[in-house]
């Protein structure tokens, strides 16, 4: 039987640049819907929309931005979804992902009974998974992306996601920096993460213009007082 998420919205912001990625996309909604009762909110932005399929899916909603920028504002997308869910739960879900549903489960149970506001769903080891070879290969032992679970109500409350982050680079490890210095309480689960893979283009690299500029937004977080951070937060343009 599914399982009962209907308090939860995954917010999973996409850009089809490649037939991996859309493979990716569909086995990963698909693996949500199949095993439970949830939303879904896929948040396009592309010079066309590519993903008009999706609207036979039952829960998910489809939300485009037409741009012709190369750069992915994958920040900017996350936090149109977010405002969007109606939900008390959300999650911030790469559209290559892969969970055991146990572990996705386990992870918005502590968030309903308040054991903690923010989660990571996993214990920090990234594996990329190549669909239909069945391989295994470590990318990152401590990692703090492609699956984060939030209380919608303190993620607002630490800004949502950094938009002035964009393309690939920093903004994972600068959202645990911030809701850290917030005072909010975050948790892992057991469990490994499973990255879905795809050829790696210019927003999927340290090569892409912005990495310097989200390093320097990182390091301006970090240095921050709570105060400071408080006050910069408020003068966010996206949650006004």
């Amino acid at each position: 039987m599914k399982r009962d998420l209907l308090d939860m919205t995954f917010v999973i912001p996409v850009r089809v640049d490649s037939k991996e990625r859309k493979q990716n996309l569909k086995y990963c909604v698909e693996h949500l819907l199949e095993n439970f009762n949830t939303n879904i909110i896929l948040v396009e932005s592309d010079k066309i929309q590519k993903l008009k399929n999706y609207k036979d899916y039952s829960n998910v909603k489809l939300i485009f931005e037409k741009t012709n920028d190369l750069l992915f504002h994958r920040t900017h997308l996350l936090n149109l979804g977010f405002k969007e869910a109606k939900t008390p739960f959300v999650a911030n879900y790469d559209g290559d992902a892969y969970l055991n549903p146990e572990q996705i489960e386990f992870a918005v149970e502590m968030l309903r009974k308040g054991e903690t506001q923010f989660i990571i769903p996993y214990d920090g080891h990234c594996y990329e998974y190549m669909i239909g070879k069945g391989k295994l290969y470590l990318m990152n032992p401590c990692s703090v992306g492609g699956a984060f679970f939030a209380n919608k109500k303190d993620y607002e409350e630490i800004g949502y996601e950094n938009e002035n982050f964009i393309s690939w680079g920093h903004e994972d490890n600068e959202r645990i920096t911030r809701l850290l210095k917030f005072k909010k309480i975050l948790k892992r689960t057991t469990g490994s993460f499973l990255h879905l893979c795809h050829p790696r283009g210019i927003n999927s690299c340290d090569e892409n213009p912005m990495i310097e500029e989200n390093k320097k937004e990182h390091e301006k977080v970090t240095h921050m007082s709570l105060d400071e951070l408080k006050k910069y937060v408020r003068s966010w343009k996206w949650l006004k």
